[in-house]
């Protein structure tokens, strides 16, 4: 699978250091992996046949041969050709081989240099390979290739007509390495039609990878003999060419040469001529005949004035292509030399000397890093920047500094396979003195200064360069394209005999005054709440908005219905859904609306005042200003990808694709943030499917910080990211007192249904406004006849705090200690509380609602007092509003105040030792709240004095013995302060006077505060709940020796995917989520035989609305079902045939519309199921499973298993014959004929009508979804699809169209992928790719896949082993750029 390029990019840069892409490690070409074929070919006895580069038309090419003779073509293996062959026979010589139909003179010219050179021969082509021992018709070779080495890999059949091989073939019929090696060269070409034409130090630099010197034979340097001899010493290769005549063609002049021909240099020797030196040069040509007649060629006279040492040393008389000829001729007749040498050490006349070399790449892209040449004074400053810092030369080089120091060579790389249809751009570079400057150097420094150096000429060459001389001090280089905004790719060498300190000088770029607009959020209290109201028109019922709401609000609002460029995409929409949608909802509810609703107003302005042109549209120059003013440091590379990511193939860029792109860059550079130690990105293999697949991150983040110790009462999570000591430490330090904006005090905090007090009297005082001397809580601490009730109907909220007043230890869990009035004093309080899972940190200020100077809700007795008024604004935050607190049940508070285990009783039928219960639930920590149900009397309060739909706390149990006899009695407290039981045992009841007098003086308090005591039957027949909270389990059992252990996990039903509800729907029950329990045998303590009730199950859903209020809690309940032996070693989830064939052994009686369902259950030992579900199917919401248990029991989530494994070797179905590569391949032809390159507007044409027919009903696959396919497939990185890379993509597009349309998949909910989907990440890929109805379309199918597959890809491919670490720029480059 070919790696999108900025993966590939990733991947490169760590190979890199890990010596990946060297000679000894080279990357494998095509991921073909020579070992690994040997030895399954070897292993099945089969001879390798190449599929990458076939034996057919295609690997030839179109060029060379007439389609006659193309039909004669016949590819035969060596062995049949020869009865013996060899891959050498006597080793490897120049004059081995001769030319074929190719015209690839220039490389044969090259292999003829390599043949003098054995250890880079050797290194370019392996020589232990043969055709005899362990022969299999597969080779490798080795090559240079733009930055690294590559192994490619080739089998052995080679074209032939009439049995005679057909390209370059030996002199010797029985060798076969010429052949074979350019084979593997016309590979790395893309065919050998690609191999016509080219120079010889594009092969050299490939068989070499080391520093290359060109030199203009018409302006030769005077030291050019010199340069040669030091080179032909070297491990160098050289190269020349003749100049092209008047015609293409390689025309025979008179003087043997040949026209526009690539020969070897293959030696240089001086020699004595009649006295003086005479040097020579000794050519080769490839044809492997035809030579020079001039001077010194094989027959000429002169060779008779040398000694008979050097005449029988260097001359050969023999029609072999060799030849010599004078320096002087040499210069004349030829137009150029190249000098590859793997050590830059020649360049320097002295050994003493070592040159370094620096290589490193880049790329121009169009609109934002091509600015063109100095011919372009206002973007030339855009382009790439490199700072050179050029250190003194050393002592032993000192007497050399005049000379030229420093090589520079500009390479461009090709973005094509095919080598023909690569077309080299006009390049070359300037230098620069350097300047103190922060960041980009911008365009006013390029107007002031001219380069000092660079390129003479700007060519269309693969390589230009220049040796440069250059005083110590800094510089910068500017590698450039001649024309502004042409795109390519670049490596820029260094090469300098002095110490040298490179640095690309990209990102920070201060370019002029560019003012930063704010990104806070209006704060303004009218105008968020002018953003509600609008959010309200468009949401539904639920008071949430789903993406197909959102894109009409966007397209109405924000481009006030003009949608020339199509308006806001669905698709887009459900991708910022996704990226504020922290309730994971697939929905955004008011406050997540109105959060993103102040980040588009914001960058709507920001595009607007950046839109200089007034178009309507962003040139990607002015997306650089965008971005700058919206407060985004970036680099070039990122702006590169963002422009290829979001722009138009016209280089615009819309408002809606700019507001898409600048929310998913601060929702990803958050997320690096956030999971990041600011270094570093360290992601297991869920996490990173869960990160790049939105909605991203907050569950990564919720459970790090969980298994850190974050959430928990020591270190509590800070609740609207509010941190108590920054906070007060702000407003000490500034001498303010706080207001808190998240909470303010106006009537945004009240709510909307609070009706017993106008709004318009309140006023908001803190409390030293109300009393001169206010306390946090009064010296003798706290106590529950401390406080009453006020005007909100939250008796279930203060019924629990009362409770908390017996305990110190939860009170300081929820009321931190030591806040006061005085000391510190600053306006700022804070609380803690148990929200579904974790512990909160809630920061509130001190002011209060009041009528009158009166507190109108809650309040102390004792008006100096205000723990319970600040307690109360502290939970009303929580939930949002003070109208939130209307309603509710105790459970829930004394749930959040403890986080602990929670059982309800219902009182009509008591378990039969619910008194003994009671005792140990007071004589640990624990709390008791009762309540009683409205009995339909039109007065609330009874005749007995309880008071009706009522709350009460239940203070203690004690036993006082009377009249001989013991009584059981409950103390109960009414959380109004006063009206109490008027029966038996109530305050002023004559049964007081039949008890001790001991008993009495503890036990009765005869006062109209509230609190009374009534007899434990009494209690269970006038109330209808209890409900006890306890920190630790403990409590449930006799027995102080057994322990209870409690496990919880969340979980989510959501729509379409893992909400199947209640039974008897057995075709969906099965689709909730289910965890399986296992029970191991008891201990042998008596409490714990296995008639008891040994294990608790709480179901509680979390809420997806922060509005309490709005909260609607859905029918849920839970089943457990014993695990038949049948289904015991079933890996994922049961089926519905299990839930057929099995009735659940527990489970509550009835599924209700509580916040949390529980029940103790008695279960022997065994294997269960345990299935929490809502009543009816369909419905989405977030739940918490806590499973308590005194056995020792092994808790496992199974939710995995949707997964259908496809073969290594299997291609997809319409692949298996050749057909459908055809069909795309022909297909793809006819697009790269008319637009060369598919871009994501040709994309989306083209899967509109081949795959959907035309039948775009659904609105067919969108412009944005077809952007991210294009990202996800772009392997170079240019923001199209190439030949290869369309033709993978298309494949993946077939067999994804026929797995849809298999009925199995709605079946079965199977996908022929390799990834195994969890439950979790299959409920988000339903709410990120589904519409509000639950069904995704066959485009948004294809796309899900798509990008799932790829983020599987990306963590094989970039992690080590179960985790990935990515730094900054590269999380943010595979984010972005998918």
């Amino acid at each position: 699978m070919p790696a999108p390029g900025v993966c590939m990019n990733i991947i490169n840069a760590r190979r890199k250091k890990d010596g990946y892409g060297t000679p000894t490690n080279p990357e494998k070409f095509l991921n073909q992996d020579f070992m690994q074929l040997k030895q399954y070919c070897l292993a099945r006895h089969v001879r390798f046949i190449d599929d990458m580069f076939p034996p057919d038309r295609r690997s030839i090419g179109d060029g060379i041969l007439s389609p006659s003779d193309l039909a004669r073509v016949q590819w035969l293996r060596p062995w049949k050709l020869v009865p013996n062959p060899s891959f050498t026979v006597d080793g490897v010589s120049r004059f081995d081989f001769g030319q074929g139909l190719v015209g690839d003179c220039w490389f044969l010219a090259s292999i003829g240099a390599l043949t003098f050179q054995p250890a880079i021969f050797e290194r370019v082509v392996p020589l232990e390979q043969s055709f005899e021992e362990d022969y299999c018709g597969l080779f490798h070779f080795k090559f240079w290739r733009f930055g690294r080495w590559v192994d490619v890999i080739i089998d052995d059949k080679l074209p032939t007509i009439d049995g005679r091989l057909i390209f370059v073939h030996s002199k010797d019929p029985t060798e076969f390495w010429p052949a074979l090696l350019e084979k593997a060269y016309a590979k790395v070409c893309g065919s050998y039609d690609d191999m016509n034409a080219g120079t010889p130090a594009e092969a050299m630099v490939d068989f070499t990878g080391g520093v290359h010197v060109c030199v203009q034979l018409t302006e030769p340097p005077q030291n050019l003999w010199d340069l040669m001899c030091r080179a032909g010493k070297s491990k160098s290769l050289m190269g020349c060419g003749t100049p092209q005549g008047e015609t293409p063609e390689n025309t025979v002049l008179p003087n043997g040469l040949v026209q526009g021909h690539a020969y070897s240099v293959t030696g240089v020797k001086q020699v004595i001529s009649r006295q003086k030196p005479v040097n020579l040069v000794r050519l080769w040509n490839p044809w492997g005949q035809g030579e020079w007649k001039g001077d010194w060629s094989d027959r000429s006279p002169l060779w008779q004035t040398v000694s008979l040492e050097d005449r029988e040393l260097c001359l050969s008389v023999a029609d072999d292509g060799e030849f010599w000829m004078t320096l002087e001729d040499f210069k004349t007749f030829y137009s150029d030399l190249d000098i590859c040498c793997m050590c830059p050490d020649f360049l320097d006349s002295t050994s003493s000397c070592h040159w370094k070399t620096s290589i490193y790449e880049g790329r121009w892209v169009a609109g934002t890093t091509a600015g063109g040449c100095m011919n372009n004074l206002e973007s030339f400053w855009t382009n790439p920047q490199y700072r050179v810092k050029i250190d003194k030369l050393s002592s032993d080089c000192a007497t050399v500094q005049g000379e030229k120091n420093m090589l520079v060579s500009l390479m461009q790389k090709p973005d094509k396979r095919n080598r023909r249809l690569v077309e080299n751009l006009h390049i070359g570079f300037s230098i620069f003195e350097n300047e103190e400057h922060g960041g980009k150097f911008p365009a006013s420094f390029f107007k002031r200064n001219q380069p000092v150096a660079g390129s003479k000429k700007y060519m269309n060459a693969r390589e230009v360069m220049e040796m440069v001389s250059l005083k110590p001090g800094e510089y910068l280089i500017v590698p450039s394209t001649f024309s502004p905004n042409e795109t390519a790719s670049f490596i820029v060498t260094i090469i300098s005999k002095a110490e040298t300190h490179v640095h690309e000088n990209s990102g920070g770029h201060n370019h002029g005054q560019m003012e930063r607009i704010n990104n806070a959020p209006a704060k303004n209290g009218e105008d968020t709440e002018k953003k509600r109201t609008l959010f309200r028109q468009f949401s539904d019922k639920y008071e949430e908005v789903d993406a197909e709401q959102l894109q009409v609000l966007l397209n109405q609002k924000i481009l006030t219905g003009d949608l020339k460029n199509g308006g806001f995409s669905s698709e887009s929409c459900r991708s910022m859904v996704a990226l504020f949608d922290t309730s994971i909802t697939g929905r955004l509810n008011g406050e997540e609306f109105v959060r993103l609703w102040n980040k588009i107003i914001l960058y709507k302005d920001v595009f607007f005042r950046m839109d200089v042109s007034q178009t309507g549209t962003l040139s990607l120059s002015e997306l650089r200003n965008a971005l700058m003013a919206s407060g985004k440091r970036i680099s070039d590379d990122m702006l590169n990808l963002m422009a290829l990511r979001y722009g138009s193939s016209s280089g615009q860029m819309s408002l809606e694709n700019f507001i898409s792109l600048i929310l998913r860059f601060d929702c990803m550079y958050q997320i690096f943030g956030q999971l990041s130690d600011r270094m570093v990105l360290t992601l297991r293999e869920k996490e990173i499917l869960n990160s790049i697949m939105p909605p991203p991150g907050a569950n990564i983040i919720d459970t790090r910080r969980q298994k850190a110790g974050y959430g928990t009462v020591a270190n509590p999570e800070k609740f609207l990211d509010q941190d108590y000591v920054q906070l007060k430490k702000f407003c000490r330090t500034r001498c303010r007192r706080f207001v808190d904006d998240m909470f303010p005090p106006d009537k945004t905090s009240l709510g909307e249904e609070i009706t017993s007090v106008r709004t318009g009297q309140i006023k908001w005082m803190r409390p030293w406004e109300m009393t001169s001397k206010p306390l946090f809580n009064e010296v003798e601490g706290v106590s529950r006849s401390n406080f009453v009730q006020g005007q909100l109907g939250d008796i279930w909220l203060l019924a629990p705090i009362g409770a908390m007043t017996f305990n110190q230890y939860f009170f300081e869990q929820v009321v931190y200690p030591d806040q006061s009035f005085v000391e510190d004093y600053c306006g700022l309080f804070h609380f803690r509380f148990w929200r579904f899972g974790k512990w909160v940190e809630v920061v509130i200020d001190d002011m209060l609602p009041t009528v009158d100077g009166k507190l109108i809700f809650a309040s102390s007795k004792n008006p100096n007092e205000f723990w319970p008024a600040l307690l109360e604004k502290a939970y009303a935050k929580v939930c949002n509003s003070y109208s939130g607190l209307n309603g509710g049940y105790p459970a829930d508070a004394l749930v959040d105040f403890t986080g602990g285990v929670y059982i309800q009783i219902p009182l009509a039928e008591p378990p039969s030792d619910l008194w003994e219960l009671m005792s140990r639930v007071g004589q640990s920590k624990s709390m008791m709240v009762c309540s009683l149900q409205f009995g339909g009397s039109n007065d609330p309060i009874l005749p007995n004095g309880l008071v009706q739909s009522h709350a009460y706390t239940v203070i203690a149990v004690f036993q006082v013995t009377s009249k001989g006899k013991p009584v059981n009695l409950v103390r109960l407290w009414n959380p109004w302060g006063q009206g109490e039981w008027k029966e038996d045992w109530s305050d002023r009841s004559p049964l007081w006077d039949t008890v001790s007098p001991e008993d009495r003086v503890k036990c009765l308090s005869v006062a109209d505060n509230g609190e009374f005591c009534m007899s434990f039957e009494d209690f269970h027949k006038n109330f209808t709940y209890l409900d006890i909270c306890s920190e630790c389990p403990r409590f449930l059992d006799r027995s102080s020796e057994c322990r209870w252990t409690a496990s919880s996990y969340e979980g989510r039903w959501v729509a379409g995917s893992t909400c199947g509800g209640a039974t008897p729907r057995f075709d969906t029950y099965w689709t909730n989520p289910q965890y399986r329990v296992k029970i191991k045998k008891f201990s042998s303590k008596p409490s714990a035989s296995e008639g008891d009730k040994n294990v608790l199950v709480a179901l509680m859903q979390k809420p997806d609305e922060k509005y309490r209020c709005l909260v609607k809690n859905l029918p849920i309940g839970f089943f457990i079902f014993k695990v038949t032996k049948e289904y015991e070693t079933q890996r994922g989830k049961l089926p519905a045939a299990f839930f057929r064939e099995n009735r659940p052994v527990a489970g509550p009686e009835h599924i209700i519309n509580l916040r949390e369902v529980t029940m103790l259950v008695a279960l022997q030992p065994g294997e269960y199921v345990i299935v929490p579900s809502t009543y009816l199917p369909n419905e989405t919401a977030s739940f918490m499973l806590k499973i308590v248990s005194k056995a020792e029991i092994q808790i496992f989530e199974d939710d995995g298993g949707f997964y259908e494994h496809v073969g290594d070797g299997e291609k997809p179905a319409s692949d298996k014959k050749g057909a459908g590569k055809e069909d795309k391949g022909n297909l793809d032809r006819q697009l790269s004929q008319k637009y060369e390159d598919v871009d994501a507007e040709q994309l989306q044409m083209i899967l509109n009508d081949k795959i959907l027919k035309g039948d775009t009903k659904d609105g067919g696959f969108k412009l944005e979804a077809c952007r991210s396919m294009v990202a996800l497939h772009d392997v170079s990185i240019t923001g199209k699809l190439s030949h290869e890379e369309f033709l993978s993509f298309w494949g993946k597009i077939v067999s994804y169209n026929d797995v849809f349309t298999q009925k199995s998949v709605s079946q079965t909910r199977k996908l022929s992928l390799r990834i195994r989907m969890r439950g979790n990440l299959l409920d988000l890929m339903a709410l990120r790719y589904g519409f509000s109805s639950g069904q995704v379309t066959l485009q948004n199918f294809i796309e899900m896949v798509l990008r799932l597959e790829r983020m599987d890809w990306y963590f094989n491919q970039l992690s080590k082993g179960t985790t990935l670490t990515l730094h900054e720029e590269d999380w943010l480059s595979v984010s972005m750029y998918t």
